[in-house]
């Protein structure tokens, strides 16, 4: 009898923790699925525009989009730093370790 009633103890203590197990995992799911239902939500928003008017587009927020910055000289890091880094002809030659004089582009 002593065996049954321990085998009996451990049964109810398997059940009671695959419950819980369970419990937590549709909780989890529940949490996963109201996220990505949000998140769906938040990305249709963001594109109506896009998807209802005819040659929609998402707005240009770039800097040199803006016409009042283009007004007042301001511009894009980015462009500024390309337009930079082009060869320059008036570029002075520089040594290297060889001895040879090169034109650093």
């Amino acid at each position: 009898m002593c065996s049954a009633t321990f085998l009996r103890q451990k049964w109810e203590n398997l059940e009671t923790k695959l419950y819980i197990c369970t419990t937590k995992l549709i909780e989890m799911l529940k949490t996963i699925l109201l996220t990505m239902l949000i998140v769906a939500i938040c990305v249709a928003l963001l594109c109506v525009k896009m998807l209802f008017q005819k040659g929609g587009r998402f707005p240009n927020t770039h800097v040199s989009g803006s016409k009042a910055m283009r007004e007042r000289g301001i511009g894009c890091v980015q462009s500024q730093d390309r337009a930079a880094r082009l060869c320059n002809p008036h570029a002075v030659a520089e040594r290297s370790g060889n001895g040879m004089e090169q034109k650093i582009n």
